[in-house]
């Protein structure tokens, strides 16, 4: 049997295994070896939504935004907004919950390397809690919420204050929008082509 066919036999097992044991803290949990390779087709669903239809990812005191290629504003399509008026541009996707996990797992996939994320899945509240080591920047854990296949919050355990980011896939606001114009027009004429 070649990789490809294992890894969706594995898939395929892990999944039916996650949505068997869902709110179901009687049944037996699933090893991580299982949740982390369903926790990587989630992370690849909800990355692939987030860039299809665009993304809000916020926890209350901020907010980051993605839009499509085709809704880019001078070729920016990502930008944070912090109130009361700092507006950045994000250059990265990875900046955003809904794809950071996924970029990882893919990066190390392509170079054949181990994927350095820890993944174990609470058979009680139907999160995976994920384990990252960032060298100098230490030990990132989070705890990942998934509704209808994707990512649907995310919480830095490792923080004090654990505060939930919610994400929100597709029918961004004009008010949301207008975030990513502002945050562009606010760059210097040299950054912005």
């Amino acid at each position: 049997m070649n990789s490809a066919a294992r890894l969706g036999l594995a898939f395929a097992s892990a999944a039916m295994a996650v949505s068997t044991l869902a709110g179901c803290a009687s049944q037996q949990a699933i090893t991580p070896a299982e949740a982390k390779v369903a926790y990587r087709a989630i992370a690849k669903a909800s990355c692939d939504k987030a860039q299809a239809v665009g993304e809000v990812e916020t926890d209350g005191t901020y907010m980051a935004i993605m839009v499509t290629r085709s809704h880019a504003y001078k070729g920016f399509s990502a930008a944070y907004f912090e109130k009361p008026a700092k507006y950045e541009v994000l250059y990265e996707a990875n900046a955003f919950n809904a794809c950071s996990d996924w970029f990882t797992f893919s990066e190390y996939e392509s170079v054949k390397k181990s994927v350095p994320i820890k993944v174990t899945y609470d058979n009680a509240t139907g999160a995976f809690d994920t384990v990252q080591d960032l060298g100098q920047f230490g030990i990132f854990k989070t705890r990942m919420t998934v509704k209808d296949g994707l990512i649907a919050t995310s919480t830095n355990t490792a923080d004090k204050t654990k505060k939930t980011v919610s994400i929100q896939y597709g029918n961004l606001t004009n008010d949301q929008l207008a975030i990513l114009k502002q945050a562009v027009d606010n760059l210097p004429a040299a950054q912005k082509g």
